[in-house]
């Protein structure tokens, strides 16, 4: 979670509870009524949870969910309504209506740097602007040449 310049962000917001599990989820998504925007950077349930994403779009009905564009359909099946969907690719910039929040969107390796042309790259990392600050979440990626 991040909090800057009045805007509460969560990035690959991990809340489901599991036995396999080494720490317990901190919080219950349904208590999340303060997000502006939610960050997933690939479809696995440890980033884009199953859990998490539809009770935090209850809960905060405010808030912006940015996914890969390839997660979008995946988003939506787990709750998340269409129209607070953001589809991201590699280069794409998502900018909030107040101006404060940038968000752009790099490609990102999971083993490797996969790509599709009809729905682009399925990991993503993001460099986010706010408040004064720079801030790279790589979500699960290696190095790559020309990252």
């Amino acid at each position: 979670m991040i909090k800057a310049a009045d805007r509460i962000l969560y990035i690959d917001a991990y809340l489901a509870p599991g036995e396999t599990r080494l720490v317990p989820p901190l919080l219950d998504p349904a208590e999340i009524k303060h997000a502006d925007l939610v960050l997933g950077t690939h479809p696995h349930g440890d980033h884009i949870d199953p859990v998490a994403f539809p009770g935090i779009a209850s809960a905060s009905p405010q808030a912006r969910f940015l996914v890969p564009r390839g997660s979008l359909d995946h988003a939506a099946k787990l709750g998340v309504p269409r129209e607070r969907l953001v589809g991201m690719d590699e280069g794409l910039t998502y900018e909030d209506e107040a101006g404060g929040m940038r968000v752009q969107a790099v490609a990102a390796t999971h083993e490797f740097l996969d790509h599709s042309d009809t729905t682009g790259y399925p990991y993503l990392s993001y460099i986010i602007q706010l408040g004064g600050f720079t801030i790279l979440h790589c979500g699960d990626t290696c190095i790559y040449e020309g990252y």
